[in-house]
């Protein structure tokens, strides 16, 4: 992110996920640098660590991949 600003990441988790943990991720995120932490978006579905095994929260996954992609490709347009 220091050579790239617009550099961005997208975390999901599912919430019973015992590898990598919604809360987890949140307390990452806060610990980082303002100017590193608001290139992170953090996703939290319900379910485990396939939390996409179910439909809602595919659904959900989905919808939110999908807007961060829409999001990244619209900043490197400018």
């Amino acid at each position: 992110m220091d050579l790239d600003p617009k550099l961005t990441v997208f975390v999901a988790a599912g919430l019973y996920d015992s590898l990598n943990s919604c809360a987890d991720n949140d307390y990452l995120v806060s610990l980082l640098e303002p100017h590193y932490a608001r290139n992170f978006s953090v996703g939290c579905y319900s379910g485990g660590h396939m939390m996409y095994d179910t439909k809602p929260a595919r659904f959900e996954l989905h919808r939110d991949v999908a807007a961060y992609v829409r999001k990244t490709v619209a900043a490197f347009r400018q």
